[in-house]
């Protein structure tokens, strides 16, 4: 899925770049630099629509098209219009889609006492997810905009090590382990932020945390 949005988004902005100043596509003039934030909110917006997300969807499109109007001139509206306009079609679009929040849907189920999410996905908004398996052996969390909270104190790992896949951009995401874990964190951080407590009690099974941190912070913290 993040293939595809990414590579839809590659290639707008090589057309735009090969075909600016031609057939009414407005000129770059030499700034090149925005075009990073629009890849990025475009990239979201595209990701967002495969996944079916509208909200979100017409939201990162529009903070793209906002950026986009602001260096380039594309519409003859000032950008302080288009902001309104696109807080009410954002608004229009959820109410219209029976979605009042930002962040993805979730797969989840409950056991009883409380509620397990299966599907980690954040985006624009918070979630608090609540891991329970006796057979660990990877999981994968994504944050975009938003703030996560995973919980591992009732799981078990299968063997001596799971890993956990992580992706935080402009948000933040703390992970709660048990005591007797071991974590390596093995994650790269740009403009972020990456931290592990050290382990409390003797331990023979290791988390191995893996991804990325961009404009935001991970953290790690050992449930008592």
């Amino acid at each position: 899925m993040k293939k595809k949005a990414f590579g839809i988004v590659l290639l707008v902005l090589a057309a735009w770049i090969l075909l600016q100043g031609n057939f009414g596509i407005p000129s770059l003039d030499g700034k090149i630099w925005p075009l990073i934030g629009i890849a990025f909110f475009a990239y979201q917006s595209v990701e967002a629509l495969l996944r079916r997300h509208l909200t979100s969807a017409v939201f990162t499109a529009l903070v793209a098209l906002m950026i986009t109007n602001h260096f380039y001139n594309i519409f003859p509206i000032p950008n302080q219009s288009l902001f309104w306009a696109s807080i009410l079609a954002v608004l229009g679009v959820g109410y219209l889609t029976h979605s009042s929040k930002f962040w993805y849907g979730k797969k989840w189920w409950y056991n009883g006492e409380r509620t397990v999410i299966t599907d980690k996905e954040v985006a624009f908004g918070s979630g608090t997810f609540y891991k329970q398996d006796q057979d660990l052996v990877d999981d994968q969390v994504e944050v975009a905009f938003g703030d996560a909270k995973i919980y591992y104190d009732n799981a078990e790992m299968l063997g001596d090590f799971a890993t956990l896949n992580i992706e935080v951009a402009f948000g933040n995401a703390t992970v709660y382990v048990p005591q007797h874990w071991r974590v390596d964190l093995k994650v790269e951080t740009s403009f972020g932020a990456a931290k592990a407590d050290a382990p409390v009690a003797p331990t023979s099974k290791t988390l191995i945390i893996r991804g990325e941190v961009a404009f935001g912070k991970l953290g790690v913290v050992y449930v008592k």
